[in-house]
């Protein structure tokens, strides 16, 4: 009887070096990385759960700050966590963004006295204040006639948040709590993908003691949100398109370890 041997294979399933099999020192000398498509190499991990095409494109392809959460937010059994690590992939996400609205922002001529003011708020611990940012600095700076260097953010954060389809808005189960922490008792009438999230991480900020049954049922409602935004998101395949280096995009094993580790230790 044969048996495959253990190893590490390319992650991208149309690459030739998926059926390769590669012991993990030389797979730690290539950095985890394919050597014919760059793609992530990956262990046969029979515990790990089984990814769909949109989670295994945002863990392998990501910009890492991002990939690095959502896997572990994948990988963990545990509702209180799971939860809690949903809240550390949007607020990674918003700083993403935001970051690279305000570098372009600081290096172009346009200046703005509000949006200054709100790029001055960007160094407070606050997702609300990234995602007003991002609301008066996309829509400002195309009125201005900047021409970006990813062109499709503002189209992608008008669909998922500035100007949402009716049929695509998010109508949070339940009361929420609002940017200033206030529970509003009103079911909304829809919001935007953004806006919903930050009301689900504002709900678990105040209620931190649900039940594991309550957990579940917000999770269950806000993963398929944040998965969806992620997906609209697409950002790195912007970047590959643009020739950028992409070396600290997905998640290379060696690092999610060490990056599940101090999401442990918090």
């Amino acid at each position: 009887m044969t048996t495959s041997m253990p190893g590490w294979r390319c992650s991208d399933a149309t690459c030739p070096m998926a059926s390769a099999v590669l012991p993990e020192p030389a797979a730690a000398a290539l950095g985890f990385k394919c050597s014919v498509c760059r793609g992530v190499l990956v262990a046969p991990d029979t515990t790990s759960p089984t990814l769909d095409e949109v989670e295994r494109r945002i863990v392998d392809s990501y910009p890492i700050l991002i990939a690095l959460p959502f896997r572990n937010l994948i990988e963990q059994a545990d509702i209180v966590r799971k939860c809690r690590i949903l809240v550390d992939v949007l607020t990674n996400t918003l700083k993403y963004l935001a970051l690279v609205v305000e570098t372009e922002y600081l290096r172009s001529d346009l200046r703005d006295e509000a949006l200054n003011g709100l790029v001055d708020d960007l160094g407070r611990p606050l997702v609300s204040a990234w995602h007003r940012f991002l609301r008066a600095a996309l829509p400002f700076m195309e009125q201005a006639g900047h021409i970006p260097f990813i062109p499709e953010l503002k189209a992608f954060y008008e669909k998922v948040e500035l100007q949402p389809a009716r049929r695509n808005m998010v109508k949070p189960p339940g009361s929420y709590y609002n940017d200033l922490g206030e529970q509003v008792a009103k079911k909304s009438d829809g919001l935007g993908w953004v806006s919903a999230l930050i009301y689900y991480r504002n709900r678990f900020d105040h209620d931190p003691n649900l039940p594991d049954d309550e957990l579940q049922i917000l999770y269950d409602f806000y993963y398929p949100v944040l998965k969806g935004l992620l997906a609209e998101m697409a950002l790195a395949g912007t970047n590959q398109r643009r020739g950028s280096n992409l070396e600290c995009c997905g998640t290379p094993p060696s690092l999610n370890v060490e990056f599940r580790g101090l999401m442990d230790a918090a």
